[in-house]
């Protein structure tokens, strides 16, 4: 038997040698991140026959992985005859068979790449808001890569406060939020130079209202960061209470809508330039607004989407539908041609800021939030929606609706609003828009229930339609 040789003074403790490959394996983290980050603000104005080419490239290398090492993928392909040759642009997505929330809900781990080792996967799980919860596994160079993809929403931002680097950012998220478990990770996996960085400051909007407006009146941030509901919700509470509340020089919102009632505050009064960016736990960075406040900018690079109806078809541009991506980022939970729940639809012109990235609608609503009649006939939420939402004493709301006949409509409303009159009116705008059988009934709260990551729908459905299968579904 071969005896190890005594501890030198000169050799490093067991100790110290697990501390130096951490630190190589943060420099490394660290090189790749700001590999990643070169010319992701510019990258949206290079020609568009460019980023297809990168595209394409991305196509091809995820329909190997998918191939090799996805079980759920590589019996699809077989069972339609395809190989992975066959798919070389992000056309060719589209002769998969659409990946459904229920696959992915049903048995998340047919659908995580074998290559990936389970220490890898960082599992993400979405709210459930949608009716169907999902699991999602990223590996950790998918989500720097998704880190890096946000500098180009960023520099629109740094634009706004006038700096790129060195301001101060509050990002209003609960600590069990995907974008704050992302933070954390991040920040685990690289070093982030203060000098060279934004001074963050995170605030939990799960806990006093009170104390969240206070520790942003302390702070005093240059931008923020949060879901749209959380912004909604913070400036309610400081609007009820007579507090002001720290405007930024420019506001950045995901996950989930903005309210209308603090869109036209920060947009009219505030004059705080708004920006959307979309991403989920599916897909982290599918698309974002720019300056001209058009749509939404997709990244078609490494997500390309389309826009189908409820059989699968392709919808031309202009015409909403529901919207398929295909993630060519991660690795590990490979989603190609999944639909996501959302609805938009793809703009037929290009946006005049100059990006060669294609325009999507902002999201009217998700698919399950579908509004069905008693006759069954499905309603886009906007219809209700847009009786509550235009009413300026309506700071905040939900709608319920809990029976074909039947919704519960939850307001924040203004202290100084006429709860009889605007119940009174709000109930006959719902037979009016829906028919007499329609009642709603007028809830006033002083908060809208969320969910544990700190989102609330606007409208919600316990109504179900069935649907019909997808013309390319297996």
């Amino acid at each position: 038997m071969q005896r190890r040789a005594p501890l030198t003074s000169s050799d490093p403790a067991p100790g110290q040698k697990s501390r130096c490959f951490f630190g190589l394996r943060r420099l490394w983290w660290t090189a790749y991140l700001a590999w990643n980050l070169r010319g992701q603000s510019s990258y949206p104005f290079r020609p568009l026959a460019s980023v297809r080419s990168d595209q394409a490239r991305r196509v091809r290398r995820m329909a190997i992985h998918a191939w090799r090492y996805v079980p759920w993928y590589r019996e699809a392909m077989q069972r339609s005859g395809l190989t992975p040759a066959d798919f070389c642009t992000a056309e060719d997505l589209a002769r998969l068979p659409i990946l459904e929330r229920r696959h992915l809900a049903s048995d998340p781990e047919r659908l995580v790449a074998r290559s990936v080792a389970p220490e890898r996967r960082e599992w993400f799980r979405t709210g459930g808001s949608t009716g169907t919860s999902v699991q999602v596994a990223h590996d950790p160079a998918a989500l720097l890569q998704f880190t890096a993809f946000y500098e180009r929403l960023r520099a629109i931002i740094g634009r706004c406060v006038g700096r790129r680097f060195g301001y101060r950012e509050a990002a209003l998220a609960s600590s069990a939020s995907t974008a704050s478990r992302i933070g954390r990770i991040c920040r685990h996996l690289t070093w982030q130079p203060r000098s060279a960085g934004i001074l963050r400051a995170y605030v939990d909007l799960t806990g006093d209202p009170a104390a969240s407006l206070a520790a942003l009146t302390e702070f005093q941030p240059d931008a923020m960061f949060g879901t749209g509901s959380a912004f909604g919700q913070l400036l309610s509470y400081a609007q009820a209470a007579g507090k002001s509340f720290p405007l930024p020089k420019a506001i950045a919102y995901t996950s989930d809508e903005l309210p209308a009632a603090a869109r036209r505050y920060i947009l009219e009064q505030a004059r705080v330039p708004v920006f959307g960016w979309y991403g989920s736990v599916e897909c982290l960075s599918i698309a974002f607004e720019c300056e001209e406040h058009r749509g939404l900018h997709v990244n078609i690079d490494h997500c390309p989407l389309r826009i189908v109806d409820d059989a699968g078809r392709t919808l031309p541009a202009g015409e909403t539908g529901n919207v398929v991506i295909s993630n060519l980022v991660t690795q590990a939970s490979v989603l190609l041609n999944y639909r996501i729940g959302d609805l938009a639809a793809l703009l037929p012109d290009p946006c005049p800021c100059g990006r060669s990235l294609p325009l999507l609608s902002f999201l009217p609503g998700r698919e399950d939030d579908l509004i069905i009649l008693p006759s069954g006939t499905p309603v886009h939420p906007q219809t209700a929606r847009a009786i509550v939402e235009t009413r300026r004493e309506v700071w905040e709301f939900q709608l319920v609706q809990d029976a074909p006949t039947h919704f519960r409509v939850l307001l924040v409303a203004a202290p100084d609003c006429d709860h009889v009159a605007l119940a009174r009116a709000i109930a006959g705008d719902f037979t009016s828009s829906f028919g007499t059988e329609v009642t709603a009934a007028v809830e006033f709260v002083d908060a809208i229930d969320r969910t544990a990551s700190g989102k609330h729908r606007a409208v919600l459905s316990l109504v179900r339609q069935e649907k019909p299968p997808s013309a390319d579904s297996g």
